[in-house]
């Protein structure tokens, strides 16, 4: 069932999705740098710069905000929506298009290993700063749309 509450745009949704991808690129961007792996994602298409493999990381951010924004139209329920969104990342970024893109071949056999594990962590909660910042925006949104309270009248 399609949730009629939010009374955005579709424009309006892309764009706070653009937004909260932004932040939580910006978050574990800088978090992959410290850890050393940033450049992972330069390597996967042949360019070890930094400088590009941060585009690639922004890039993808924005397509998970995006996403994240367009499956809003199905509930309001933000971080219900992130758990569940951050598994279906999990399953389908790391496990299956970054190693076909580096032409390993999908990554099943090791579903359950300590390393798949901690990168279902790493996009849960990638997806959960990206529904902090979807839900704040559109609160932000929406609180500056309400009407001021009525000015107390004193009748002479």
């Amino acid at each position: 069932m399609i949730d009629q509450a939010p009374a955005h745009t579709l424009k309006k949704r892309l764009f706070f999705g653009l937004l909260a991808g932004t932040a939580a690129s910006i978050i574990y961007g800088l978090y992959l740098q410290m850890a050393g792996m940033v450049a992972s994602a330069g390597f996967a298409v042949g360019e070890g710069l930094l400088f590009f493999s941060w585009m690639i990381h922004l890039l993808v951010s924005w397509n998970i905000g995006l996403g994240f924004a367009l499956l809003t139209y199905i509930t309001r329920k933000f971080y219900i929506l992130a758990g569940f969104y951050g598994v279906l990342l999990w399953g389908v970024l790391p496990l299956q298009l970054f190693p076909i893109g580096m032409g390993a071949g999908l990554e099943l056999e090791g579903l359950l290993a300590s390393q798949q594990v901690n990168t279902l962590f790493v996009y849960l909660s990638f997806a959960f700063v990206v529904a902090v910042f979807y839900e704040r925006l559109v609160y932000w949104e929406e609180a500056s749309k309400t009407p001021p309270p009525p000015k107390d009248r004193k009748v002479i």
